[in-house]
């Protein structure tokens, strides 16, 4: 499979409590967050095709899942991700600033983080903000910080708050 056939894409389903999978899934690597709900709905959100990840063949590729914690009124250093990603906010809200453009993502919503615009972000929830972050990367990353702080001055702030390299 080459890099133009990778892509994320990000599906909201709602199941009720005896509903019953579907075997017509294909099989494919998948992240599935699981939140309480009512209903029985499935609905496609976006897809994003990943181009930024490496060229040719490969067999392998890491795919990653993280969850983020903000406290209230919290922000983010100006900070650059090492791969592109899709995120979606589960408790709470944050504008994401890249490049000039504000966005306010709350809860339900989901974004684009590319891997070559630097992003502030801001917690704007009452009592704090957790969102998910889904990545695909090249194995040459794995052991690598997702998360690449833009200047000295950030580097610094980062390591002053004692979470270091």
């Amino acid at each position: 499979m080459s890099a133009a056939n990778h892509a994320l894409q990000f599906y909201k389903d709602q199941l009720d409590s005896d509903a019953v999978g579907s075997p017509s899934l294909a099989p494919r690597h998948r992240f599935v967050f699981v939140a309480q709900g009512d209903g029985g709905r499935s609905r496609h959100i976006v897809t994003r095709e990943i181009d930024a990840i490496g060229h040719g063949v490969r067999d392998k590729w890491l795919f990653r899942c993280d969850g983020i914690e903000m406290a209230r009124d919290g922000p983010t250093l100006l900070h650059v991700h090492a791969v592109p990603g899709l995120c979606c906010m589960i408790e709470g809200a944050m504008t994401v600033n890249d490049s000039g453009t504000a966005e306010e993502h709350c809860e339900g919503d989901w974004w684009y983080e590319t891997n070559v615009q630097p992003i502030v972000a801001r917690s704007t929830g009452a009592t704090g903000t957790r969102f998910i972050r889904v990545m695909i990367a090249a194995p040459e990353l794995e052991g690598f910080r997702a998360t690449q702080f833009v200047g000295p001055a950030e580097q610094k702030q980062y390591q002053a708050k004692g979470r270091g390299h």
